[in-house]
């Protein structure tokens, strides 16, 4: 599986089965977009294990979920790379309490993050050259 050359963004990758898909898409070669809405040094740790490779990669702040910060992170992604071969939808949120307490709070999220996460689909495909492979992976 050559990826070389490949710009792959995957969301929700600071961390978890993001960052370790942002590995495995770096060990085949891919240049990566690690995006997070952790904090920026969770996303720097993800950015040095993947430049020890050699592999170019780029870690963008952004919450998926708002639209402006989505553009922001197309737009950056863009003038760095001039395009985007690769998305894995993986950003989600996970919340450890009591159910009774916080059912709703939790629905409303997930549903939130399950719905809207069109946002990267929608911007990357305005960039996006359609006689390459793309990748959309999205679980939850």
């Amino acid at each position: 599986m050559g990826l070389s050359g490949k710009v792959a963004l995957i969301t929700g990758s600071a961390r978890g089965i993001g960052k370790a898909i942002a590995l495995e898409l770096a060990h085949h070669g891919a240049n990566i977009v690690i995006n997070d809405i952790l904090p920026k040094n969770e996303i720097d740790k993800t950015l040095r294990e993947i430049k020890k490779s050699g592999n170019i990669a780029i870690g963008i702040k952004a919450d998926i979920t708002v639209f402006d910060e989505v553009n922001r992170m197309v737009k950056e992604i863009i003038n760095k790379f001039e395009k985007i071969d690769i998305l894995v939808n993986n950003a989600g949120i996970t919340r450890d309490s009591l159910l009774s307490q916080s059912l709703c709070y939790h629905s409303i999220n997930f549903i939130k993050y399950s719905y809207i996460s069109f946002y990267p689909n929608r911007h990357i495909t305005t960039f996006f050259d359609f006689s390459q492979s793309f990748i959309n992976f999205t679980f939850w």
